[in-house]
């Protein structure tokens, strides 16, 4: 089965048409600005994850969580969607939340942590106009590994995802999505500006024979083998063409849907095929 070109928001339509995990509604968000930054003189150790989200179309807002974060809490992580092990949830206790706005809860929420040791997130900010986050010391994302810098160029990006109840809220920044200013793995510095939403939020939802959100590679070594050969299965969605390649690259799901013959194609925007 060969892949074609369609259009940038069908792609995004259809990823977001399979979507099936554990939480209750995605919101694939816009990321202003991302920085990763590793201590280059003590061991490469996380030193800061930084992220600003705010609405790629102007006029327009984001919605906001459902649940009440002073109740039910939240986590939060950066991670890398290649990296052969999952990255661990930073918690957000609901004693640090606040409400914004009377009545509270009304313009958003504010969390306020230690910024260190077991509470590395310094401040985590949810409103209309901007969801950003602060993180800092070693426990602000898994590094050196699994999360290592340079991020290099797809399959790799830099995600991050929050997760407040039976919400989440994801961002993607690679080479695909965003215009990426640092990578530098000597210093340990990852920045990237102005990257679009991606078309689905990654996650272990759903097994390589089933259609649906993207998958991560560190949900099975099929998952990873077939991402490294189709980084759309990891970044966009997992559709047929991807089962077809689980069952062409790692033998399983039985018998494959099409032909192996596929044309792939990066776009300034995402991938599309």
């Amino acid at each position: 089965m060969k892949r074609t070109i369609f259009s940038h928001a069908i792609a995004i339509a259809v990823s977001l048409g399979l979507a099936s995990t554990a939480f209750g509604v995605d919101y694939p968000i816009a990321a202003k600005a991302q920085v990763i930054k590793q201590d280059s003189k003590a061991g490469f150790v996380a030193k800061l994850a930084k992220i600003v989200n705010k609405p790629f179309v102007k006029g327009t807002t984001f919605t906001l969580p459902s649940d009440d974060p002073t109740v039910v809490g939240a986590t939060l992580r950066f991670f890398r969607t290649d990296a052969a092990t999952a990255s661990p949830d930073i918690a957000l206790p609901a004693a640090g939340w606040s409400g914004l706005g009377n009545p509270a809860g009304s313009k958003g929420w504010k969390y306020k942590g230690a910024g260190s040791g077991a509470d590395p997130c310094k401040v985590v900010i949810i409103k209309e106009k901007v969801i950003k986050a602060v993180c800092k010391g070693p426990g602000a994302f898994e590094s050196p590994s699994p999360y290592s810098v340079p991020i290099g160029l797809l399959p790799s990006s830099a995600n991050w995802d929050l997760v407040l109840g039976s919400d989440r809220y994801c961002a993607a920044s690679n080479s695909s999505s965003a215009d990426i200013k640092k990578d530098d793995g000597a210093k340990g510095l990852f920045k990237a500006v102005k990257a679009s939403a991606p078309a689905a939020c990654p996650s272990c939802g759903h097994d390589v024979c089933t259609e649906g959100t993207p998958l991560l590679t560190a949900c099975s070594s099929c998952a990873a083998t077939v991402c490294a050969a189709d980084p759309f299965c990891c970044n966009v969605a997992w559709d047929a063409l991807c089962i077809d390649e689980a069952v062409d690259l790692c033998g399983e799901c039985g018998t494959p849907y099409g032909s192996t013959s596929r044309a792939f194609v990066t776009q300034p925007f995402g991938l599309l095929r």
